[in-house]
């Protein structure tokens, strides 16, 4: 028996493609507005919706509510002290309690709290508050990045903040996906913040070797050969340009500053190196150091 191909089901064929091609337009529109991201689905707080019941730790209530920022949903965070009232505040479109177990972070003997706050949209960053539940309670430090933070353990029984530093995103032609955005290792110490890379050594040993083993001979050749900034940007050196900055900055942020520059004038193209050497330090000097260079902050009631 033989088929025959109906016109028609070539209209339908015809109306159902157009039809995946409007909803696929549509649905690209709208996909910015619609990812969440997973770690803040279902937070203490997003967006005006609170996910957790008040809880009292060492004697003080932390609560969530929803508050209204420019018309738009938002959350608020409550820390009360059962023995004199409000002793913290503070609002984003998200926040979460990040430490529960409330340990000592700043080495002052009482127990603290750790605070993460995620702002949203396209350009979207993290706020943190080191909020101290002692006999004084309030703000100890408070500081923002486009990177979030994880508490890991330091020396001496002590607990770190590791982050990356947000300032190196999009670093001089490269991507966001190529941007060799380096680690950093804070210490609340008091109320203010310091930089303790130089006790992590092996995580940036790590990473330096990690970048050796994927940058091949050639292709650093490729790097070191190129004689001008449209070669390193548009041809083949630009794939290898971030192994060798992981290289430069992992040295500079674990302390060896030294090796950094040897680093960068043994791998780099010599009519770039001093251009690309002031744009590392401009941007580290902008970057989340800053705020181990900075006053402490002021306690919020």
């Amino acid at each position: 028996m033989s088929s025959s191909h109906h016109p028609l089901a070539d209209e339908i064929t015809a109306r159902a493609v157009r039809g995946w091609a409007r909803a696929f337009r549509v649905l690209s529109a709208l996909l910015p507005f619609l990812i969440v991201p997973a770690c803040y689905a279902q937070e203490d707080c997003f967006r005006g919706e609170v996910h957790t019941e008040p809880q009292t730790i060492a004697d003080f209530l932390i609560r969530f509510r929803q508050v209204s920022a420019s018309g738009a949903p938002s959350c608020r965070v409550e820390v009360f002290s059962l023995q004199g009232g409000m002793a913290f505040h503070a609002d984003d479109a998200g926040i979460q309690l990040l430490q529960p177990a409330s340990t000592d972070l700043n080495g002052d003997g009482v127990p603290d709290l750790v605070l993460e706050g995620y702002s949203g949209g396209a350009h979207c960053c993290w706020t943190y508050w080191i909020v101290s539940l002692g006999p004084k309670p309030g703000l100890l430090a408070s500081f923002k990045n486009q990177s979030p933070i994880a508490l890991v353990p330091g020396n001496e029984g002590k607990t770190d903040i590791q982050t990356r530093d947000g300032a190196f995103d999009y670093f001089d032609c490269l991507s966001h996906a190529e941007s060799p955005v380096p680690t950093v290792f804070l210490r609340l110490e008091g109320r203010r913040l310091r930089d303790v890379g130089v006790e992590h050594l092996p995580a940036y040993e790590k990473q330096i070797r990690d970048a050796r083993d994927d940058l091949s001979s050639a292709r650093l050749n490729q790097v070191r050969a190129a004689e001008n900034m449209d070669e390193m940007c548009s041809g083949e050196p630009r794939a290898a340009m971030p192994a060798v900055l992981t290289i430069v900055l992992a040295y500079l942020y674990g302390g060896q500053e030294e090796q950094a520059w040897k680093a960068l004038d043994a791998m780099w193209p010599k009519f770039d190196i001093q251009r690309v050497r002031a744009e590392i330090v401009k941007a580290r000097a902008r970057g989340i150091l800053t705020y181990t260079r900075t006053a402490p902050a002021k306690k919020k009631h």
